[in-house]
């Protein structure tokens, strides 16, 4: 498939979920170029919610994003942008990506179901593995200061059942700077052991019982947690462990023919240079690095008493070599994105991070060898993912680049809202701006919609009368079409 995608093909291409079938209906119709029909909803659909059923609110809701996504399309080929190299070097990688997902699909999702002798013996063996987690109902009240934390612990000393659960209630209306909780008497939720972090899982779930934690600070304020009622975890039933264990067990088989694939499919295309790979993989761990440092560090490594420089190739696929100093730049990545440190090197990772590199490259290289993009399910992916892209990319153009926001905007902002921000405006500044042009760039959005929801012909309760599907917004009173 070509690159460089003429004004005309890209027309073509954008078209091709909107050329239906004999009875497929036409929700709207963009410009007199682009239509919005029951094919596209139905791809739509499948894509945001697979077997899961939704309903018809959430069809009417499908249909305005379509409308929406090809009105900027529509905007887009009217300015062009489908022709700039920049867009057309974001398709490109797209297309790459998509070809490895469909290859990804083709090859290595094998739907699974395990057997019901499969499920009790994987139960059996792991009981221990199988158990709800404890979880918590949680109170909190945040306050600016340690004093005015302090004179609320005073208030609630004592007190216990109604009288505590009262107090409590009264003095979060009443001080907490979460505006949200404060409405409900500091109320937050029920929180779970398996999925609460920092300060708030240790303290929270170190209490053991219902009762009012001592005060701590977080990010310039004080928050003073109230465990409302602790609900122990248990051991699970077959039945309550039976989804799990299945979800387990299809994992682990998609990940043995993963593994296989991955090792017939190298063997016939791509080439390994083994004795490489030997001195790579096999080299000794290294001392503790910081993700900061791992590439200048990682240059070359010394394996089996041999050293391997950085541009030593270790596979080729496609005529695409891979080098040590990718499996390295790959290796930083991952340590940067998790965010440790200190993190040692060993042969174990270097083998890891090579299969992860190599396994998309070889993905797509099977892809393209079995010509997977001329299929059907392919060439609707691509449709899809190229409206998408488009649509984004004229956002950026007409929206976001065109959004600014000044210092003396966020101080005005600041300024309104200090009550509530309760930090210094120079430790929130970014924060503020961000958020200011995000709103910025909404508006934008809605405003070109309202200006050219003159392009969209949508249509009369006529259509919820064949379809079920409740009339779409921004509608006009015209009839429903069918081709």
């Amino acid at each position: 498939m070509k690159k460089i995608l003429s004004t005309l093909i890209i027309v073509i291409i954008l078209t091709f979920v909107s050329t239906c079938a004999f009875g497929d209906t036409v929700y709207a119709t963009i410009g007199g170029k682009l239509s919005v029909t029951s094919t596209d909803l139905n791809y739509f659909i499948a894509q945001a919610s697979g077997p899961n059923q939704i309903t018809n609110a959430q069809k009417s809701a499908l249909i305005n994003q379509l409308i929406e996504m090809k009105l900027f399309n529509y905007l887009g080929m009217q300015n062009g942008y489908q022709n700039q190299p920049t867009f057309q070097d974001q398709m490109a990688k797209q297309e790459k990506a998509l070809l490895t997902q469909a290859a990804y699909q083709q090859y290595i999702v094998k739907p699974s179901t395990p057997t019901t002798a499969e499920i009790q013996a994987q139960y059996n063996t792991n009981k221990s593995k199988y158990v709800t987690p404890t979880k918590a109902d949680v109170s909190q009240i945040v306050v600016k200061t340690q004093t005015q934390a302090n004179v609320i612990m005073a208030q609630l000393k004592g007190k216990t059942g109604n009288s505590l659960n009262t107090t409590f209630s009264q003095l979060a209306k009443a001080q907490s700077q979460d505006t949200v909780s404060a409405k409900q008497g500091g109320h937050i939720g029920v929180y779970s052991q398996d999925t609460t972090i920092g300060q708030y899982k240790t303290i929270i779930f170190g209490m053991k019982k219902p009762g009012v934690a001592q005060p701590f600070a977080m990010s310039g304020m004080y928050v003073i947690l109230k465990v409302n009622q602790v609900y122990p975890g248990h051991a699970m039933s077959l039945a309550e462990a039976t989804p799990i264990i299945s979800e387990f067990l299809q994992q682990q088989a998609m990940s043995e023919v993963a593994q296989n694939w991955f090792n017939v499919s190298l063997k016939q295309y791509g080439i390994v240079n083994q004795a490489n790979l030997v001195k790579y993989i096999g080299g000794s761990a290294s001392s503790p690095v910081s993700g900061s440092d791992l590439v200048s560090r990682s240059s070359s490594i010394s394996g089996s008493g041999i050293a391997i420089s950085g541009t030593a190739t270790l596979a080729t696929i496609n005529g695409s070599n891979i080098t040590v100093a990718d499996i390295n730049r790959a290796i930083n990545d991952t340590i940067v994105q998790s965010g440790q440190s200190n993190v040692t090197i060993t042969p174990k990772l270097r083998q890891q991070i090579y299969n992860q590199v190599v396994f998309p490259k070889l993905l797509l290289a099977v892809a393209q060898k079995n010509n997977l993009q001329d299929t059907i399910t392919y060439q609707q992916m691509y449709t899809f993912a190229q409206m998408d892209l488009l649509a984004n990319y004229t956002v950026e153009q007409l929206v976001v680049n065109k959004v600014s926001v000044t210092q003396a905007q966020a101080q005005a902002f600041y300024n309104q809202n200090a009550t509530q921000i309760g930090q210094p405006f120079a430790k929130v500044q970014t924060q503020i701006m961000n958020q200011l042009k995000q709103q910025a760039v909404q508006n934008g959005i809605q405003q070109i919609i309202s200006q050219n929801i003159k392009l969209v012909v949508t249509f009369n309760t006529d259509l919820t009368k064949s379809s079920g599907v409740p009339e779409p917004q921004n509608n006009t009173t015209s009839k429903p079409t069918t081709r």
